[in-house]
């Protein structure tokens, strides 16, 4: 590929992505003077890095790779689409683990499962921090987002309060709320076209939404759910290459801000998200309900963290929880339309587990063992974010005889290790029985180590009692029209270091037989549907779980809440 052909994709990129909507104001007006003091400024960078700030040689080699080319390294040569298989063309040569050099920065490239153990877990200590990301975490998050940021104590004392809503007594709790929005999604689903994807995505948001606003979406809130989800949407999709060059030359950065498109549009990200999750907790507190948001008012004096801390805390409880969800369940609807003679099993389990009087509930979920097995198949055989979250190394460090140099990019090349003929026989075929023979298979869909997806236990809550519903009043069929040779080479080929955007969906809805639309129509009709009621029921259970992890004996509500609710109780601006 000629370097002119380079763009912001072809290399997995150090930043989180930039807003699709917020469009990157256009740098113009530049003189011969100013282009040729930006060309002096990136060269003198790629000097810097090369001869001034890299380790001394070291004893070992760095893992192999692919030949790189002076000044720019490997930045030619991965492709600008599907990386991931390249990466994994240059595993079966090089062998599980591979370095790249970007510029001034060694990036290593890990394709087995069993690498992956051994450094993201078992090393741990040293493996869980985050490159620098010039773009996502500084200039449009401010630090403040505790995916992005570097392990230290701070990102441990953010970790801690978000274990506060994901913990397996929140989960638990938040049962009626799965239930009711799954029983919505089946209802609703009786009355669709092939055309699914709105109905899919409002189950996704559902739970999550719901957890941050303290009230479910209803024609007064459905505005401000529009708004959460196309906020979420935008901020993790798109990219541009000004992101991608800051942190590729992170000299660029002393720009000032008329020459750095990155810091507008980070900046203009900041505010909105800052606005935007202001007014959803503002909201949260005068509903008199539990939430998410209150409790992040409560943590927040806990802990004492800023008002501004809070925003984004609670920006990454709600896009973490609905966008990978989000992006599976789309990706389990259209696999369904694929493989009819594994749906079909699970079917038959479903029928012998929970019979035709009722739907599935939270409680069978033991017993459903092929739709876990489904679920984690589509994981394994289509990753959502194909190259994992970005890690990095935080002292210099020795594998399998190579040299692995401190601040060095670690990617987790999730298409790879999903490919590993070790752990997986026959990776290519799509074959849920492997999780049945092997239910200790590694999964790399949420992560490893002390970075792990916090979350990952509640989206596989989602997963399971949205698809077993699913799966238990309907036959899913292809529509109108369908290539399934074609949608087996395009499922789900995009994404990368963040969840793809779940494309459009389209299946057809067939109800099982007069029976089961019986049972959907009843279910729904009789559900329980006093949000109040479930909400007290979660606090006094997340309460609970709060006092045995403190050794205080008394919560007294936060004089802040009880000041912010009557500032906003008549006028809340969402």
């Amino acid at each position: 590929m000629e370097a002119s052909k380079i763009n912001s994709t072809a290399f997995p990129s150090f930043s989180a992505t930039a807003s699709a909507g917020a469009q990157l104001p256009e740098v113009t007006g530049f003189t011969q003077r100013w282009g040729i003091a930006l060309i002096i400024l990136i060269v003198s960078s790629v000097i810097y890095h090369r001869f001034f700030t890299s380790t001394p040689a070291p004893l070992k080699p760095l893992p192999p790779g692919p030949k790189a080319l002076p000044i720019i390294g490997n930045l030619h040569q991965p492709p600008t689409e599907l990386q991931w298989k390249q990466y994994k063309a240059w595993h079966n040569q090089y062998g599980p683990l591979i370095s790249l050099k970007l510029a001034g920065f060694n990036v290593i490239i890990i394709g087995s499962h069993k690498v992956a153990n051994d450094l993201l877990d078992k090393r741990g200590l040293i493996y869980s921090t985050r490159p620098r990301m010039i773009y996502a975490n500084e200039c449009m998050t401010n630090g403040l987002q505790p995916g992005l940021q570097p392990y230290n104590d701070n990102w441990k004392r953010l970790h801690r309060i978000e274990t506060v809503f994901l913990n397996p007594t929140a989960l638990k709790s938040y049962s009626k709320f799965h239930q009711l929005e799954s029983c919505s999604l089946v209802h609703n689903l009786l009355t669709v076209g092939d055309d699914c994807s709105d109905i899919i995505t409002k189950f996704t948001q559902g739970v999550a939404f719901t957890l941050v606003l303290g009230k479910r979406m209803s024609p007064e809130t459905e505005s401000q759910f529009l708004e959460l989800g196309d906020f979420a949407l935008r901020k993790s999709t798109g990219f541009h290459w000004a992101a991608f060059l800051v942190d590729v030359f992170p000299s660029l950065n002393c720009l000032p801000t008329t020459l750095a498109p990155w810091k507008r549009l980070g900046k203009q990200m900041f505010d909105e998200e800052l606005h935007l999750m202001g007014g959803v907790i503002k909201a949260a507190l005068t509903t008199g309900n539990w939430s998410w948001s209150e409790e992040l008012m409560r943590q927040k004096e806990k802990e004492s963290i800023s008002w501004n801390q809070v925003c984004f805390v609670a920006g990454e409880l709600m896009v973490g929880a609905y966008l990978s969800s989000n992006a599976t369940m789309h990706l389990l609807i259209t696999t369904a339309t694929l493989f009819p003679e594994y749906i079909r099993k699970a079917q038959a389990q479903l029928d012998e587990v929970v019979g035709t009087d009722r739907l599935p509930s939270v409680a069978d979920e033991d017993q459903l063992t092929y739709i876990a097995a489904f679920i984690n198949e589509t994981l394994r055989w289509r990753p959502v974010a194909p190259l994992g979250m970005l890690h990095a190394v935080s002292k210099d460090d020795e594998y399998m005889g190579y040299h692995i140099p401190k601040n060095s990019v670690i990617v987790t090349n999730q298409w790879g290790l999903e490919r590993d003929e070790e752990v997986h026989k026959d990776p290519e075929a799509f074959r849920p029985e492997r999780w049945i023979e092997n239910p200790d298979l590694p999964l790399a869909a949420f992560g490893f180590g002390r970075r792990k997806c916090p979350g990952n236990k509640f989206s596989q809550r989602s997963l399971y009692m949205g698809l077993s519903r699913c799966l238990w009043a309907y036959d899913i069929l292809p529509p109108a029209g369908f290539d399934r040779k074609a949608e087996l080479l395009n499922i789900a080929l995009k994404g990368g270091t963040f969840p793809s955007l779940a494309p459009p969906t389209k299946a057809v809805f067939k109800i099982r037989s007069p029976k089961h639309r019986e049972v959907v129509e009843q279910s729904w009709l009789n559900i329980d549907k006093d949000e109040n009621q479930m909400f007290a029921d979660i606090g006094a259970k997340v309460s609970k779980f709060r006092k045995r992890r403190s050794d205080e004996t008394e919560f007294i509500e936060d004089r802040e809440i009880r000041v912010m609710r009557s500032e906003t109780r008549n006028k809340v601006d969402v």
